[in-house]
């Protein structure tokens, strides 16, 4: 899986500046540096890396990252039930989100009494087959324009992902950083445990 970030570095030549990674395997595949410069990049043990100019000041540094498609979990489950998520852990959603949501769940084929499974596995294709790019102007909810529209970079999917998650019951997470965004699931039972998953959409840089 291949990602590119862009971040704004300051500090003195020669001096290691940490810069978001994907996943502790991921490599630096190229960069571009303005003010234009040498730039050399490191990875300690843990997998995080660290960006060093060679000119003092402010650089804004673009970099393609890559990252194994493994890194992003297991399997969907195919047994796991609403009931077996940990009360502590059900999503608390505004009840004008979760109605709009809902609805939106719906149209995208999730009836109110699909299994936790059968919802997962139809979100995750939902909005894994965006077309990549920005969204198109919103006509009213950014949210449901996003989710209906079948548009958008890494950011928007994962936002109405984690919105319709949520509306039906399922704990997720929206996680990022300069690079990418993915989302994490609470996946109950036997193997209970956050899976990550990632749905895509690098930008067309």
């Amino acid at each position: 899986e291949v990602f590119w970030g862009s971040v704004l570095l300051s500090g003195a030549a020669g001096e290691r500046i940490p810069i978001p990674s994907v996943s502790p395997e991921g490599s630096i595949l190229s960069y571009q540096a303005n003010p234009p410069q040498n730039v050399r990049f490191e990875r300690d043990p843990a997998g995080n890396f660290y960006a060093t100019p060679e000119l003092d000041g402010r650089l804004r540094l673009v970099f393609v990252t890559d990252a194994p498609a493994h890194w992003f979990g297991r399997s969907l489950p195919v047994s796991a039930r609403f009931d077996q998520v940990p009360r502590a852990l059900r999503p608390k959603v505004p009840k004008a989100i979760q109605r709009e949501a809902l609805e939106v769940a719906l149209a995208i084929g999730i009836p109110p009494d699909a299994g936790y499974s059968a919802a997962l596995g139809k979100l995750v294709a939902w909005f894994r087959a965006f077309e990549p790019g920005e969204p198109p102007p919103a006509q009213g909810s950014v949210y449901r324009d996003i989710a209906l529209g079948k548009k958008g970079i890494c950011r928007h999917r994962g936002h109405a992902f984690v919105v319709t998650a949520q509306a039906l019951g399922i704990p997720a997470h929206y996680v990022f950083n300069e690079a990418h965004v993915f989302v994490e699931l609470y996946i109950p039972g036997v193997d209970a445990g956050w899976l990550r998953i990632d749905l895509g959409g690098g930008a067309d840089e």
